[in-house]
């Protein structure tokens, strides 16, 4: 490798790792604030299946969160 390849090839890798270190700090933020919203929240499939149910939905339904996931919500 020359040395200025080496060197813009270490630059993409800190890129990277910077681009994945912000995603993960992103996705614990958001995660944060579904897992500790009052609201109900609710991802869906473009069929129906539930994907994913916020543990909100004890509270507000009875459901545990992982009950339902896989069931079409329009069922």
């Amino acid at each position: 490798f020359e040395p200025m390849h080496l060197i813009a090839r270490i630059a993409r890798l800190l890129e990277r790792k910077k681009a994945r270190d912000l995603l993960a700090e992103s996705e614990k933020y958001y995660r944060s604030l579904i897992e500790n919203v009052t609201d109900l929240v609710s991802i869906l499939a473009l069929d129906g299946t539930i994907l994913y149910e916020s543990p909100s939905i004890q509270e507000i339904l009875g459901y545990q969160p992982d009950e339902l996931l896989g069931k079409n919500a329009f069922d």
